[in-house]
């Protein structure tokens, strides 16, 4: 029978055609030449065995060819197929040129970040965002707080500017605190309202009589100002203390189980509190002492605040409750402020929690006095107006408010009230500012 591959005719046993090599349906003319790999008998001029399909010229073992069997598929060729090494040589490329392209010519929203500093929006530095002041207060309550102006310098390092003190957009509630940008303290909400103050003890009349007063909203420094704090305030001011300026300061002496007596040093400032050897190193979260009542007032209108008004301590003390006690009506006692010698120096602000007022104030009583701005009058109260009593108008003395490390029970109550020359300072006295609402 004819081949249709090769037109030629073959044995009728053939099974592939002898020149193409490829399967047959018809037979073709024998011969007499045998094939090397199946021995079957081959016509003359054939390449392949027509019975086993193999290159009758070629005897290389299958395991190299890699030849099928009789009904394998025709080997394809001038096709090259990928592989996942040429993939990812493409992948590689595409990235690199992305890359490199972006890099030299970068979309107008990453320019403007770059030169920003960060900051795609180059007019951020003059808005002033609302944001939550505290978990305690509703969704609607808020404090507007100053973006400070970013400079970026040719090292590119930011400069921080503060242009503005926080302003409260909203009335908050019990438990805000805000910090001064100024010096770090944190600030205390007091709200308006009416609280009672002073006392009927029988042997105390400058507290007397007890009488109901209404304060505005202010804000209270949530402990005294610490070292660290006053620190910076020199630094940036070159401000010099009472107690540097006259060349000395006031330090207590203790008779065996007796009273405290004062004497005036040399060399004894808020630098060296105790003597002059004794500096602050490594005390920067103790109440700054050794300062007067005029070296408060200049930090605190520094610092953007002022001092507290008598009444504003005490309201900040005790709260509404007629409390004898920032904490209640327990007894003063080791777990609650620092008093009555049992610890025998100052300790860093902050270290009796279970003391707090009512707002969250610390060490409203003990570790240290603190100086307000009133003038003392002991009969003050018997005229004092009942809305934000200023305190009188002139005297001698200041107020002084909440006991120290080395007063007993009879100091430590929140409406102890005692008084000191503004010029004084003594290694037991410091202060605490206070800020009206929306100052």
């Amino acid at each position: 029978m004819q081949c249709p591959y090769c037109q030629r005719e073959h044995l009728d046993s053939a099974k592939f055609c002898p020149v193409t090599g490829r399967k047959l349906i018809v037979s073709v003319e024998k011969s007499t030449k045998a094939c090397p790999h199946c021995s079957a008998v081959l016509p003359e001029g054939c390449q392949y065995c027509p019975s086993c399909g193999k290159d009758i010229f070629n005897v290389i073992p299958e395991s190299i060819i890699g030849l099928a069997d009789n009904n394998r598929k025709p080997r394809v060729t001038g096709i090259v197929q990928p592989t996942s090494t040429v993939l990812g040589i493409i992948f590689i490329g595409v990235l690199s040129f992305l890359f490199f392209h972006f890099y030299r010519n970068p979309p107008a929203s990453i320019s403007n970040f770059i030169s920003t500093g960060g900051n795609p929006d180059s007019s951020l530095s003059s808005q002033t965002p609302t944001i939550p002041l505290d978990t305690k207060l509703s969704d609607q309550t808020s404090v507007s707080i100053p973006i400070p102006n970013l400079t970026i310098t040719s090292t590119s390092i930011p400069t921080l500017t503060f242009t503005s003190f926080p302003k409260i957009t909203s009335t908050p509630g019990l438990g805000v605190a805000i910090t001064s940008p100024r010096d770090g303290m944190i600030r205390l909400y007091v709200p308006a309202g009416e609280f009672i103050m002073g006392s009927n003890i029988s042997g105390y009349p400058n507290e007397a009589p007890q009488h109901i007063v209404y304060i505005d909203a202010f804000w209270i420094d949530q402990t005294e100002v610490t070292n660290a704090m006053f620190s910076r305030f020199v630094q940036e001011t070159g401000y010099q203390t009472d107690a540097e300026r006259l060349g000395t300061g006031t330090i207590l002496d203790f008779l065996q189980g007796g009273n405290p007596w004062v004497a005036e040093e040399s060399g004894v400032n808020w630098r060296y509190p105790h003597s002059p050897s004794d500096d602050i190193s490594d005390l920067d979260l103790r109440p700054v002492v050794q300062v007067s009542q005029n070296d408060a007032v200049a930090y605190c209108s520094w610092a953007g605040r002022r001092l507290p008004t008598e009444a504003e301590w005490e309201k900040a003390a005790r709260g509404t409750q007629n409390r004898p006690y920032p904490w209640g009506d327990t007894e003063p006692g080791p777990g609650l402020l620092n008093f009555n010698r049992l610890v025998g120096h100052l300790t860093d602000v902050g270290s009796y929690l279970a003391g707090a007022s009512p707002y969250g104030a610390l060490d409203m009583l003990g570790n240290a006095y603190e100086w307000v701005s009133d003038w003392y009058d002991s009969g003050y109260y018997n005229r004092s107006p009942a809305s934000n009593p200023p305190g009188s108008t002139s005297g001698g003395t200041r107020v002084i408010r909440g006991g120290a490390w080395n007063y007993g029970l009879d100091w430590t109550r929140v409406t102890s009230r005692s008084k000191l020359e503004a010029t004084t300072r003594v290694e037991n006295l410091g202060f605490r500012c206070a800020q009206d609402f929306n100052h």
